[in-house]
């Protein structure tokens, strides 16, 4: 369900930006008002363009998400300030806690916004670690800050 609520998101986020981009080049006079006059087959042509967006806006969330280990050896209580305050310093804050899992989002809303509302990582309690997961980018580079600040050579 997260996976088709995240290709939905998506797909709105850029039916919407193409809308702006097209409603304020036609506002300006840069290009024609009227869809039959910007396009050579009018509403068909914007049929056709949704459903890229549409195929596109399915195959990302697949592409975009994923999870990373970040091995952080210790026991729950004794690391999990560590972890917030490391988490504060990268612009995220304790969104809540379930039991040792723990959820994060960004404080900035200009990322929120630019992410869909999809700035949430994840981390679930691992052996060894947490498993974290979230947008590819972010998951894979806080894993891998996160095991190098916790093996002892930061």
């Amino acid at each position: 369900m997260k996976y088709v609520v995240r290709a939905l998101k998506y797909w709105l986020y850029i039916s919407v930006l193409m809308a702006l981009v097209i409603t304020m080049l036609s506002a300006a006079g840069v290009i024609p008002k009227g869809v039959g006059q910007i396009f050579n087959e009018g509403w068909i042509s914007v049929a056709k363009i949704e459903g890229m967006f549409l195929l596109v806006s399915a195959i990302y969330p697949r592409l975009g998400y994923t999870k990373a280990s970040a091995e952080v050896p210790g026991e729950f209580a004794d690391i999990k300030k560590a972890v917030v305050d490391f988490m504060d310093e990268k612009d995220y804050v304790l969104e809540r806690e379930d039991g040792e899992n723990l959820y994060f989002r960004n404080r900035f809303i200009v990322n929120k916004i630019t992410r869909v509302w999809e700035d949430r990582l994840s981390f679930e309690r691992s052996l060894g670690g947490w498993t974290v997961e979230g947008k590819a980018k972010d998951a894979v580079r806080i894993a891998s800050a996160l095991s190098y600040k916790f093996s002892g050579r930061a």
